[in-house]
């Protein structure tokens, strides 16, 4: 399962799916490392809302690789805020 599939199925499925059983079990990998993971991902992912909520949502710093049409989004930066409030 690529990274970008882990993703994608835990942003379908929640903590149901086989990423989410990836995830716990690559604790380290999630946490310290997503937003460099972000950084080398596709354009595609990296203009996924979804994608890109989570891996702000475990590091704000995630946001700085969003795609620039994400970043110019203002409903997105409203619900980063939402779940990061320290982003203000």
């Amino acid at each position: 399962m690529t990274l970008g599939e882990v993703y994608q199925e835990y942003c379908e499925f929640g903590r149901s799916g086989k990423a989410y059983t990836t995830i716990k079990k690559q604790d380290s990998l999630w946490k310290n490392h997503l937003k460099e993971k972000l950084q080398y991902a596709s354009k595609e992912l990296r203009n996924d809302r979804d994608v890109v909520l989570a891996a702000v949502k475990k590091d704000w710093s995630a946001l700085q690789w969003a795609s620039k049409e994400l970043r110019s989004d203002e409903s997105f930066i409203k619900e980063n805020i939402k779940n990061n409030s320290y982003l203000l």
